[in-house]
């Protein structure tokens, strides 16, 4: 079975650390980090940050004698520049569709419906290519059928470097090999007490999850719970449409 109508989840990679990035190229590749407010946390990390084993929100105070050692560089935080930037990055979004919904600060949806002789692939490196050249942001790209699945392509698209921050769940084959191997807890919307919860009955990974009775995902997960696992397995929400907000002037 595949999928005609299909979503895009854009994801700004490493966003606050890529802002610094933007305005100082000679950061990327190195090992960067961005504090919360009073410099307290780490809050974003660079990829090799990542690689050195610093945790996000581990104490700035934890880490500090790597900067002593010059292995690590850090900012504190600049939310009127990640604004600005989070501004830049869906505004070249909307050039693409005009149903962009603004998830968070560093990442969207957007609906291609309509479009479904587009090769989705290709406009995905596109929207990549075209929010670099105009920011300087690097962005990986989920494609699914629903939101959830979106966001769970975008993060096999961060996860192997073959794909090139690109990955497309368009069949149904394809998505149940996926939630096969990958546990409950890594899932969108599953939190620490769920997975607990799910643990405990026996639940241990997405594929056993999604074969529950609705009204058991109900008690335990909630209603919005129960839409997440609808969304898994593919059911297109059709009362959940993409809604787009105006662009930031």
């Amino acid at each position: 079975m595949s999928y005609p109508d299909l979503i895009f989840h854009i994801d700004c990679n490493s966003f606050y650390v890529s802002c610094q990035a933007a305005f100082d190229p000679s950061l990327i590749g190195k090992s960067v980090v961005v504090l919360s407010n009073n410099d307290g946390n780490v809050i974003a990390r660079s990829a090799l940050a990542k690689a050195m084993g610093i945790k996000m929100g581990v104490p700035f105070f934890k880490v500090k004698h790597l900067v002593k050692k010059g292995k690590l560089i850090w900012f504190s935080s600049n939310y009127e520049l990640f604004g600005d930037m989070s501004n830049r990055v869906m505004n070249v979004l909307r050039r693409f569709s005009d149903q962009v919904e603004v998830y968070s600060i560093d990442e969207a949806f957007m609906s291609m419906q309509g479009h479904s002789t587009v090769n989705y692939i290709q406009l995905a490196h596109q929207i990549q290519q075209t929010i670099y050249r105009c920011t300087r942001i690097p962005v990986s790209v989920g494609i699914g059928p629903t939101r959830t699945l979106a966001k769970l392509a975008n993060k096999m698209a961060k996860k192997d470097p073959d794909l090139y921050g690109v990955f497309k769940l368009d069949s149904w084959e394809q998505i149940s090999s996926i939630l096969q191997d990958m546990k409950v807890g890594d899932l969108w919307g599953i939190g620490r007490r769920y997975e607990e919860t799910l643990n405990e009955n026996g639940i241990m990974t997405a594929s056993q999850l999604i074969s529950c009775p609705d009204e058991w995902l109900k008690n335990r997960l909630t209603i919005v719970g129960l839409r997440m696992i609808h969304e898994l397995r593919a059911n297109v929400v059709t009362d959940y449409p993409i809604y787009p907000k105006q662009a930031n002037r």
